[in-house]
Protein backbone atom coordinates (compact mmCIF):
# COMPACT_ATOMS: atom_id res chain seq x y z
CA UNK A 1 0.00 0.00 0.00
CA UNK A 2 1.09 3.64 0.20
CA UNK A 3 2.21 5.95 3.01
CA UNK A 4 3.62 9.48 3.35
CA UNK A 5 7.33 9.85 4.07
CA UNK A 6 8.66 13.20 5.34
CA UNK A 7 12.17 14.63 5.60
CA UNK A 8 11.68 15.47 9.27
CA UNK A 9 14.97 17.32 9.60
CA UNK A 10 14.23 19.97 6.97
CA UNK A 11 10.49 20.13 7.61
CA UNK A 12 11.20 20.88 11.29
CA UNK A 13 13.56 23.65 10.18
CA UNK A 14 10.78 25.11 8.03
CA UNK A 15 8.29 24.92 10.92
CA UNK A 16 10.74 26.67 13.25
CA UNK A 17 11.28 29.47 10.74
CA UNK A 18 7.57 30.17 10.23
CA UNK A 19 6.49 29.65 13.84
CA UNK A 20 5.95 33.34 14.56
CA UNK A 21 5.28 34.59 11.03
CA UNK A 22 1.75 35.69 10.10
CA UNK A 23 0.07 33.77 7.31
CA UNK A 24 1.58 30.41 8.21
CA UNK A 25 -0.77 29.44 11.01
CA UNK A 26 -1.94 25.83 11.05
CA UNK A 27 0.99 24.42 9.08
CA UNK A 28 2.46 21.31 10.72
CA UNK A 29 2.57 17.54 10.60
CA UNK A 30 -1.21 17.45 10.83
CA UNK A 31 -1.21 19.06 7.37
CA UNK A 32 -0.27 15.66 5.95
CA UNK A 33 -3.52 14.10 7.18
CA UNK A 34 -5.59 15.54 4.32
CA UNK A 35 -4.98 16.43 0.69
CA UNK A 36 -6.28 19.92 1.35
CA UNK A 37 -3.74 20.25 4.17
CA UNK A 38 -0.87 19.05 1.97
CA UNK A 39 -1.72 21.59 -0.73
CA UNK A 40 -1.90 24.36 1.89
CA UNK A 41 1.43 23.35 3.45
CA UNK A 42 3.03 23.02 0.01
CA UNK A 43 1.88 26.52 -0.93
CA UNK A 44 3.29 27.87 2.33
CA UNK A 45 6.65 26.15 1.75
CA UNK A 46 6.72 27.37 -1.85
CA UNK A 47 6.13 30.96 -0.76
CA UNK A 48 8.71 30.70 2.02
CA UNK A 49 11.43 29.34 -0.29
CA UNK A 50 10.58 31.85 -3.05
CA UNK A 51 12.33 34.51 -0.99
CA UNK A 52 15.72 33.08 -1.92
CA UNK A 53 14.90 31.96 -5.47
CA UNK A 54 17.01 32.89 -8.47
CA UNK A 55 13.75 33.36 -10.40
CA UNK A 56 11.47 36.07 -9.00
CA UNK A 57 8.51 34.63 -7.10
CA UNK A 58 9.48 30.99 -7.84
CA UNK A 59 9.92 28.75 -4.83
CA UNK A 60 10.53 25.06 -4.16
CA UNK A 61 8.16 22.14 -4.03
CA UNK A 62 7.30 20.40 -0.78
CA UNK A 63 5.56 17.26 -2.03
CA UNK A 64 5.54 14.59 -4.72
CA UNK A 65 3.64 11.44 -5.67
CA UNK A 66 5.20 8.21 -6.91
CA UNK A 67 2.19 6.53 -8.53
CA UNK A 68 -0.24 9.09 -9.92
CA UNK A 69 -2.59 6.35 -11.17
CA UNK A 70 -2.94 5.09 -7.59
CA UNK A 71 -3.75 8.64 -6.50
CA UNK A 72 -6.48 8.81 -9.15
CA UNK A 73 -8.12 5.56 -8.05
CA UNK A 74 -7.78 5.94 -4.27
CA UNK A 75 -9.06 9.53 -4.46
CA UNK A 76 -12.22 8.35 -6.15
CA UNK A 77 -12.90 5.90 -3.35
CA UNK A 78 -12.23 8.59 -0.74
CA UNK A 79 -14.71 10.85 -2.51
CA UNK A 80 -17.39 8.17 -2.76
CA UNK A 81 -17.14 7.34 -6.46
CA UNK A 82 -15.60 4.48 -8.40
CA UNK A 83 -13.81 5.53 -11.56
CA UNK A 84 -13.79 2.08 -13.16
CA UNK A 85 -16.32 -0.72 -12.78
CA UNK A 86 -16.62 -4.10 -14.44
CA UNK A 87 -19.62 -6.25 -15.35
CA UNK A 88 -19.48 -9.56 -17.23
CA UNK A 89 -15.85 -8.90 -18.01
CA UNK A 90 -16.52 -5.53 -19.67
CA UNK A 91 -15.17 -2.42 -18.03
CA UNK A 92 -16.77 1.01 -17.76
CA UNK A 93 -14.79 4.21 -17.23
CA UNK A 94 -16.67 7.24 -15.91
CA UNK A 95 -14.95 10.32 -17.30
CA UNK A 96 -17.93 12.43 -16.13
CA UNK A 97 -16.95 11.72 -12.54
CA UNK A 98 -16.92 14.81 -10.32
CA UNK A 99 -14.14 13.14 -8.37
CA UNK A 100 -11.95 13.10 -11.49
CA UNK A 101 -12.12 16.89 -11.65
CA UNK A 102 -11.21 16.98 -7.94
CA UNK A 103 -8.22 14.76 -8.71
CA UNK A 104 -7.17 17.12 -11.50
CA UNK A 105 -7.41 20.15 -9.24
CA UNK A 106 -5.47 18.36 -6.49
CA UNK A 107 -2.58 17.20 -8.68
CA UNK A 108 -2.36 19.24 -11.88
CA UNK A 109 -2.83 22.63 -10.24
CA UNK A 110 -0.24 22.17 -7.42
CA UNK A 111 2.21 20.79 -9.99
CA UNK A 112 1.78 23.75 -12.34
CA UNK A 113 2.08 26.18 -9.44
CA UNK A 114 5.31 24.52 -8.27
CA UNK A 115 3.91 23.22 -4.99
CA UNK A 116 4.52 19.60 -6.07
CA UNK A 117 7.41 18.25 -8.15
CA UNK A 118 8.68 15.17 -9.94
CA UNK A 119 12.27 14.95 -11.20
CA UNK A 120 13.88 11.55 -10.63
CA UNK A 121 12.55 8.08 -11.33
CA UNK A 122 11.12 7.87 -7.81
CA UNK A 123 10.17 10.58 -5.33
CA UNK A 124 12.59 9.08 -2.80
CA UNK A 125 15.28 10.16 -5.30
CA UNK A 126 13.86 13.70 -5.23
CA UNK A 127 13.96 13.67 -1.43
CA UNK A 128 17.58 12.58 -1.53
CA UNK A 129 18.49 15.57 -3.71
CA UNK A 130 16.47 17.96 -1.54
CA UNK A 131 14.06 18.84 -4.35
CA UNK A 132 11.08 17.84 -2.18
CA UNK A 133 10.62 17.24 1.55
CA UNK A 134 7.81 14.68 1.47
CA UNK A 135 6.15 12.18 -0.83
CA UNK A 136 3.44 9.59 -1.11
CA UNK A 137 4.95 6.28 -2.12
CA UNK A 138 4.72 2.52 -1.87
CA UNK A 139 5.39 0.83 1.44
CA UNK A 140 8.16 -1.03 -0.41
CA UNK A 141 10.06 2.28 -0.60
CA UNK A 142 10.96 1.72 3.05
CA UNK A 143 14.03 -0.21 1.99
CA UNK A 144 15.25 2.70 -0.17
CA UNK A 145 14.62 5.79 1.92
CA UNK A 146 17.53 8.25 2.00
CA UNK A 147 19.31 8.92 5.28
CA UNK A 148 21.02 12.01 3.87
CA UNK A 149 20.47 14.82 1.37
CA UNK A 150 23.03 15.34 -1.40
CA UNK A 151 23.48 19.00 -2.35
CA UNK A 152 24.25 20.25 -5.87
CA UNK A 153 27.92 20.71 -4.92
CA UNK A 154 28.23 17.09 -3.77
CA UNK A 155 28.17 17.82 -0.06
CA UNK A 156 25.75 15.90 2.14
CA UNK A 157 23.98 16.20 5.47
CA UNK A 158 22.06 13.55 7.46
CA UNK A 159 18.29 13.59 7.80
CA UNK A 160 15.70 11.82 9.89
CA UNK A 161 12.43 10.69 8.34
CA UNK A 162 8.88 10.55 9.66
CA UNK A 163 6.13 8.33 8.26
CA UNK A 164 2.39 9.09 8.23
CA UNK A 165 -0.67 7.26 6.85
CA UNK A 166 -2.26 7.78 3.45
CA UNK A 167 -3.92 11.25 3.39
CA UNK A 168 -7.66 11.56 2.83
CA UNK A 169 -9.78 14.33 1.37
CA UNK A 170 -11.63 16.26 4.07
CA UNK A 171 -14.91 14.55 4.86
CA UNK A 172 -14.00 11.56 2.71
CA UNK A 173 -13.67 7.85 3.45
CA UNK A 174 -10.11 6.87 4.44
CA UNK A 175 -9.02 4.69 1.52
CA UNK A 176 -5.72 3.42 0.18
CA UNK A 177 -4.55 1.25 -2.67
CA UNK A 178 -3.80 -2.39 -1.99
CA UNK A 179 -1.55 -3.87 -4.64
CA UNK A 180 1.15 -6.43 -5.21
CA UNK A 181 2.40 -9.25 -7.36
CA UNK A 182 0.52 -12.32 -8.46
CA UNK A 183 1.78 -15.88 -8.60
CA UNK A 184 1.40 -18.29 -11.49
CA UNK A 185 2.11 -22.01 -11.62
CA UNK A 186 3.57 -23.31 -14.87
CA UNK A 187 1.47 -26.03 -16.45
CA UNK A 188 3.20 -29.33 -15.84
CA UNK A 189 2.50 -32.75 -14.42
CA UNK A 190 -0.09 -33.03 -11.69
CA UNK A 191 2.63 -33.93 -9.19
CA UNK A 192 4.69 -30.81 -9.99
CA UNK A 193 1.63 -28.54 -9.94
CA UNK A 194 0.58 -29.84 -6.52
CA UNK A 195 4.14 -29.41 -5.25
CA UNK A 196 4.21 -25.80 -6.51
CA UNK A 197 0.91 -25.06 -4.76
CA UNK A 198 2.19 -26.60 -1.52
CA UNK A 199 5.33 -24.50 -1.78
CA UNK A 200 3.25 -21.31 -2.03
CA UNK A 201 1.17 -22.37 0.97
CA UNK A 202 4.42 -22.91 2.86
CA UNK A 203 5.72 -19.46 1.79
CA UNK A 204 2.58 -17.70 3.00
CA UNK A 205 2.35 -19.28 6.43
CA UNK A 206 2.17 -16.36 8.90
CA UNK A 207 5.54 -16.85 10.60
CA UNK A 208 7.38 -17.13 7.29
CA UNK A 209 5.35 -14.37 5.65
CA UNK A 210 6.04 -11.98 8.54
CA UNK A 211 9.78 -12.58 8.17
CA UNK A 212 9.54 -11.71 4.46
CA UNK A 213 7.34 -8.66 5.09
CA UNK A 214 9.59 -7.12 7.74
CA UNK A 215 12.62 -7.44 5.45
CA UNK A 216 10.95 -6.18 2.27
CA UNK A 217 8.26 -3.70 3.45
CA UNK A 218 5.64 -5.67 1.53
CA UNK A 219 2.39 -6.24 3.39
CA UNK A 220 1.71 -9.73 4.75
CA UNK A 221 -0.94 -11.64 2.81
CA UNK A 222 -2.97 -13.22 5.61
CA UNK A 223 -5.20 -11.74 8.30
CA UNK A 224 -3.32 -13.68 10.98
CA UNK A 225 0.02 -12.22 9.90
CA UNK A 226 -1.44 -8.69 9.72
CA UNK A 227 -2.93 -9.03 13.23
CA UNK A 228 0.32 -10.42 14.62
CA UNK A 229 2.38 -7.54 13.24
CA UNK A 230 -0.21 -4.96 14.33
CA UNK A 231 -0.01 -6.28 17.89
CA UNK A 232 3.80 -6.33 17.78
CA UNK A 233 3.98 -2.72 16.57
CA UNK A 234 1.33 -1.37 18.96
CA UNK A 235 2.85 1.34 21.12
CA UNK A 236 6.33 0.86 19.70
CA UNK A 237 8.43 3.81 18.63
CA UNK A 238 10.02 3.72 15.20
CA UNK A 239 13.42 2.05 15.41
CA UNK A 240 14.30 2.67 11.74
CA UNK A 241 12.60 4.11 8.63
CA UNK A 242 11.78 0.73 7.09
CA UNK A 243 10.08 -0.44 10.29
CA UNK A 244 8.21 2.88 10.50
CA UNK A 245 6.92 2.46 6.95
CA UNK A 246 5.65 -1.08 7.52
CA UNK A 247 4.18 -0.21 10.92
CA UNK A 248 2.25 2.69 9.41
CA UNK A 249 1.06 0.54 6.50
CA UNK A 250 -0.16 -2.14 8.91
CA UNK A 251 -1.91 0.49 11.06
CA UNK A 252 -3.82 1.71 8.01
CA UNK A 253 -5.37 -1.71 7.63
CA UNK A 254 -5.94 -2.22 11.36
CA UNK A 255 -7.55 1.22 11.75
CA UNK A 256 -10.23 0.50 9.15
CA UNK A 257 -8.96 2.06 5.92
CA UNK A 258 -10.81 0.88 2.85
CA UNK A 259 -8.11 -1.11 1.05
CA UNK A 260 -9.00 -0.75 -2.62
CA UNK A 261 -7.98 -2.92 -5.56
CA UNK A 262 -9.01 -1.38 -8.92
CA UNK A 263 -11.09 -3.77 -11.05
CA UNK A 264 -9.31 -5.88 -13.62
CA UNK A 265 -10.61 -6.47 -17.13
CA UNK A 266 -9.25 -6.52 -20.66
CA UNK A 267 -7.37 -3.25 -21.31
CA UNK A 268 -7.74 -2.04 -17.69
CA UNK A 269 -3.96 -1.73 -17.38
CA UNK A 270 -3.80 0.30 -20.61
CA UNK A 271 -6.50 2.61 -19.24
CA UNK A 272 -4.55 3.07 -16.02
CA UNK A 273 -1.42 3.98 -18.00
CA UNK A 274 -3.27 6.44 -20.24
CA UNK A 275 -4.85 8.26 -17.31
CA UNK A 276 -1.54 8.53 -15.47
CA UNK A 277 0.56 9.44 -18.50
CA UNK A 278 -1.77 12.16 -19.74
CA UNK A 279 -2.24 13.73 -16.31
CA UNK A 280 1.50 13.67 -15.57
CA UNK A 281 2.39 15.02 -19.02
CA UNK A 282 -0.18 17.81 -18.87
CA UNK A 283 1.07 18.94 -15.47
CA UNK A 284 4.77 18.50 -16.23
CA UNK A 285 4.73 20.18 -19.63
CA UNK A 286 2.78 23.18 -18.41
CA UNK A 287 4.94 23.52 -15.31
CA UNK A 288 7.94 23.69 -17.67
CA UNK A 289 6.17 26.43 -19.62
CA UNK A 290 5.54 28.38 -16.42
CA UNK A 291 9.21 28.18 -15.40
CA UNK A 292 10.37 29.13 -18.90
CA UNK A 293 8.13 32.18 -19.09
CA UNK A 294 9.00 33.29 -15.57
CA UNK A 295 12.69 32.96 -16.37
CA UNK A 296 12.07 35.28 -19.29
CA UNK A 297 10.53 37.83 -16.91
CA UNK A 298 6.82 37.03 -16.81
CA UNK A 299 5.01 37.40 -13.48
CA UNK A 300 4.04 34.35 -11.44
CA UNK A 301 0.32 35.04 -11.08
CA UNK A 302 -0.12 35.91 -14.75
CA UNK A 303 1.81 32.87 -15.98
CA UNK A 304 0.23 30.35 -13.62
CA UNK A 305 -3.20 31.76 -14.41
CA UNK A 306 -2.74 30.97 -18.10
CA UNK A 307 -1.94 27.31 -17.46
CA UNK A 308 -4.55 26.61 -14.80
CA UNK A 309 -7.44 27.57 -17.06
CA UNK A 310 -10.19 24.94 -17.02
CA UNK A 311 -9.72 24.38 -20.74
CA UNK A 312 -6.72 22.21 -19.98
CA UNK A 313 -8.94 19.79 -18.06
CA UNK A 314 -11.21 19.45 -21.08
CA UNK A 315 -8.13 18.86 -23.25
CA UNK A 316 -7.07 16.08 -20.86
CA UNK A 317 -10.47 14.40 -21.18
CA UNK A 318 -10.37 14.73 -24.96
CA UNK A 319 -6.94 13.11 -25.22
CA UNK A 320 -7.93 10.26 -22.89
CA UNK A 321 -11.12 9.69 -24.90
CA UNK A 322 -9.21 9.51 -28.19
CA UNK A 323 -6.54 7.16 -26.86
CA UNK A 324 -9.13 4.84 -25.32
CA UNK A 325 -11.46 4.78 -28.32
CA UNK A 326 -10.05 1.48 -29.60
CA UNK A 327 -9.94 -0.21 -26.19
CA UNK A 328 -12.44 -2.72 -24.87
CA UNK A 329 -14.16 -0.36 -22.42
CA UNK A 330 -17.42 1.59 -22.17
CA UNK A 331 -16.56 5.29 -21.92
CA UNK A 332 -18.98 7.57 -20.07
CA UNK A 333 -18.19 11.12 -21.14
Amino acid sequence: TEVVVINKTDFDLFLNEIEHEPGYEGIGYESFETWEGIIEASEAYYNWTARDSDIMDDGKALFGLDAVANFIFSSHMQLGEELMTVSDGIGTLNLKSAALRKVWDSYYTPMVKGYYASFGRFRSDDMKTGDILAFLGSSTSGAYLPDAVVNDDGSTYPIETAVMPMPCFSGGTPSAIQQGAGVAIIKSTEEREVAAAQFMLWCTQPERNIDFATKSSYLPVTVEAIDTLAAAYAGNSDSDPQTAVLRTAIEQIASGYLMYVPPVFEDSYKIRNILETELVNAAGNNRSQVVSEMTAGAGYDYTVGKYTDSGYYNDFLDVCTREMASLNVNLVR
